[in-house]
């Protein structure tokens, strides 16, 4: 979740610049294009991704009495039928895939896909040649999205009130 705000085109431009001459990118607008292709095409990776997530698992643990085991598996059986059948799979891909174009209408996809595999992905398509350690790559690129509004209020709200124990000051505006 932490690398979705690291897909800020303008963050990205910030970190690439030391090896911007080796980049297809002229701005950060063609970041963002970049990045927008690139959803497109990991949108059915994300619609299967959030169909499994939504199908949810299944486990069988038998209890006593032992005679009763065989009775217990059938039951456990023909609920896998339900939860694992054509109907609920084509039910929770359609839910994905009407999820995914809202998020692609309201221009939020982002924030919501898998962004360890976004993240992952811009950089073996288009930083591959730069020299630029994967590493360095999600440092720099952290280090500049920490600027965001949105990043700021993020982890403002989350040391307040997930971890306050911690007393983490906030953070009223974002880093300079």
């Amino acid at each position: 979740m932490v690398e979705n705000f690291l897909l800020d085109p303008d963050a990205l431009w910030d970190a690439l610049q030391s090896v911007i001459e080796k980049t297809p990118f002229k701005s950060a607008d063609d970041i963002s294009a970049a990045l927008d292709t690139l959803l497109d095409e990991l949108t059915e990776g994300e619609v299967l991704r959030r169909t499994i997530r939504a199908l949810g698992i299944a486990v069988f643990r038998p209890s006593p009495p032992s005679e009763s085991i065989a009775e217990q598996l059938t039951t456990f059986k023909t609920a896998l039928d339900v939860q694992f059948g054509a109907e609920n799979v084509g039910t929770c891909r359609e839910a994905a895939q009407k999820l995914l174009a809202t998020l692609k209408e309201s221009a939020q996809r982002r924030e919501h896909f898998d962004g360890k595999v976004v993240l992952q992905e811009f950089r073996k398509k288009h930083l591959q040649n730069t020299g630029m350690p994967a590493g360095i790559f999600a440092y720099e690129a952290a280090r500049h999205a920490r600027r965001r509004k949105k990043v700021t209020a993020f982890f403002d709200e989350f040391f307040s009130t997930t971890l306050p124990e911690i007393g983490s000051p906030v953070i009223a505006k974002p880093a300079a």
